[in-house]
């Protein structure tokens, strides 16, 4: 009997990451960076501190009713 289960976890860290930025100085690059709220790296070099899980999100896969398992619902302004 197989007593490994599969969670989602999702978690906050402190790294350093690579991302490669088309500018025309390294002053107008790092703007771009810096300004940017979805920053996708091409890669994550090292952490830097330990990861925080967040428990709110996190979930274990194969059990719907394990009390961490959430449907997150989105709604847009101004829908209703």
């Amino acid at each position: 009997m197989d007593s490994m289960k599969e969670y989602e976890l999702y978690c906050h860290f402190c790294g350093i990451g690579k991302k490669t930025i088309k500018a025309s100085s390294f002053e107008e690059a790092k703007q771009i960076l810096e300004e940017d709220e979805h920053v996708c790296f091409d890669e994550i070099i090292r952490l830097t501190k330990p990861c925080w899980v967040d428990e709110k999100i996190s979930k274990q896969l194969d059990d719907p009713n394990h009390p961490s398992h959430q449907f997150i619902e989105f709604k847009n302004w101004g829908s209703e």
